[in-house]
């Protein structure tokens, strides 16, 4: 297993380098390609271990509505693979070209295709849907909208790669971004806004695992939230297209809401970064070895290890912080009376570097006192065990009424309702809203000792779809009432 280089929350370099004449990809690019074919042995997604490329130009891979011109566009990208290269996944890339959102194409980042690919990646440069007129920074509508057509189309590049992962040896856990200017904001948004847009290839995920941005930004800063990707930002301080101020804002919230990053502030250089290209690409390179590729290696990390008792019941919770390989966690139980048994299973995540949240539920437990811990199993084999938790279930005397799981709610929650006694007099379960209306109700026999479980569509006694906000649930069993609140979201 490959050691993770060791990496603080956030990077800060600064370069101060001139700039050479305008051209991003231009003669420098050509001089940094033709020493990086000279490479012949290194590491895979470092060094330039391919010297050739193979490019396949105008593949379509969705279409959509321009928003502006309300005409469909065909979307096409051009894909860069390493030739020669038997490795059955790659790691790949998305690029997204600059222009303003108005203007630029797909080849203005076909040197950094190439670079990518000597190196083992995929990379795909994606043409996106252009808006008809120039944006100022400051133009909140204009910038919104032609974001918006640019991240979806951003998306949909991503979802074409897991679609034709079979095709192309694309490995789907390790699918990074990277964008300039315009193209910046639509990786950023991409990596970090929800709605996925219709351009193509529905239903596979968009998600990625690494987003690395040139002097772009975002409208809202708070859609970027804890667990997401990490994030390279690249900024010049004299940047008078995006302000610097935009770098420091996403900074600032990667690092107040605990996203991983990389940022580079290049001092006295404006939007056009084309004098810092060698650099840049340097960085990119870092940055993907640490976040795309070395993060899918390290083993699988707990944060926590806990439990809840619910009457009778313990609902074990984990968490883990990254994991690499892993099939699963077998739970197993120890009581006083046998060993260690396996009593479920509950599948891993493979290889991930996002925060993965995890439970069982052990039902309708006799009294008494049990162990639990987890047998965490690698796809390789390899297993680990987890620490131990002692639990003490004691014994039901009284009606009990657990909250409604899940809580919060959208579409349903289930109710779970134990009687100490069989009954001939039936218990009724009551929802009511804020104002103290009675908006539902069920009927729960209890002719035995033992659980019930009552679920509620979240509909009121008519079959209409009950507005979001909190509720109360009442049970009435004899002389006994149980009250729980629950909260319904839309």
């Amino acid at each position: 297993m490959a050691n993770r280089p060791e990496r603080a929350c956030s990077r800060t370099d600064a370069a101060s380098s001139k700039p050479v004449r305008p051209g991003f990809m231009s003669c420098l690019f050509l001089s940094l390609l033709m020493a990086s074919s000279l490479q012949a042995q290194g590491q895979r997604y470092k060094d330039a271990l391919f010297p050739n490329v193979n490019v396949t130009k105008d593949i379509v891979y969705g279409q959509a509505i321009n928003i502006v011109t309300g005409k469909t566009e065909v979307l096409k990208l051009d894909l860069y693979e390493p030739e020669g290269d038997t490795a059955l996944e790659r790691a790949a890339v998305v690029l997204v070209h600059g222009g303003g959102f108005t203007g630029g194409d797909k080849s203005r980042l076909g040197p950094v295709g190439t670079y990518l690919a000597q190196r083992g990646y995929v990379a795909v440069s994606i043409n996106y849907r252009l808006h008809s007129s120039y944006i100022d920074i400051t133009d909140t509508l204009k910038l919104v909208e032609a974001t918006t057509m640019a991240y979806e189309d951003t998306k949909a590049a991503v979802r074409w790669l897991r679609a034709n992962a079979q095709i192309y040896r694309i490995d789907t856990k390790r699918i990074g971004l990277f964008g300039t200017s315009a193209g910046a904001f639509a990786v950023l948004h991409a990596a970090y806004e929800e709605p996925e847009g219709n351009s193509g290839s529905s239903g596979y995920s968009s998600e990625v695992s690494a987003c690395a941005e040139i002097s772009g930004g975002l409208i809202d800063d708070t859609i970027l939230e804890n667990g997401e990707a990490p994030v390279m930002i690249v900024h010049g301080t004299n940047d008078t297209r995006v302000p610097y101020e935009q770098a420091i804002e996403l900074k600032n919230r990667a690092q107040e809401v605990g996203v991983l990053y990389d940022f580079h502030s290049i001092q006295g250089a404006d939007h056009d970064l084309t004098g810092y290209t060698f650099t840049i690409l340097n960085w990119t390179i870092d940055f993907y070895l640490t976040y795309l590729i070395g993060d899918v290696m390290v083993p699988v990390e707990f944060v926590s290890f806990e439990y809840e008792v619910r009457g009778q019941d313990v609902v074990l919770k984990w968490r883990t912080a990254s994991e690499s390989n892993n099939f699963g966690f077998y739970v197993e139980r120890k009581t006083h009376a046998t060993d260690w048994r396996e009593i479920g299973f509950v599948p891993g995540q493979g290889t991930t570097a996002r925060p993965q949240n995890y439970d069982f539920v052990d039902q309708q437990l006799s009294p008494g006192h049990y162990a639990y811990r987890l047998r965490q199993v690698d796809s390789n084999g390899q297993i680990e065990y987890s620490p131990v938790l002692e639990v003490d279930i004691l014994p039901a005397v009284d009606y009990q009424l657990l909250p409604g799981y899940p809580n919060p709610m959208r579409m349903a929650t289930v109710f779970r309702i134990f009687f100490p006694r069989p009954t001939s007099k039936p218990a009724v379960l009551h929802i009511f809203n804020l104002l103290g209306e009675r908006i539902w109700e069920a009927i729960v026999p209890g002719a035995e000792t033992g659980w019930y479980e009552v679920r509620w569509g979240g509909r009121d006694a008519r079959g209409r779809i009950v507005p979001p906000g909190t509720y109360f649930c009442k049970l009435t069993a004899g002389n006994q009432i149980r009250v729980q609140r629950l909260q319904v979201l839309r």
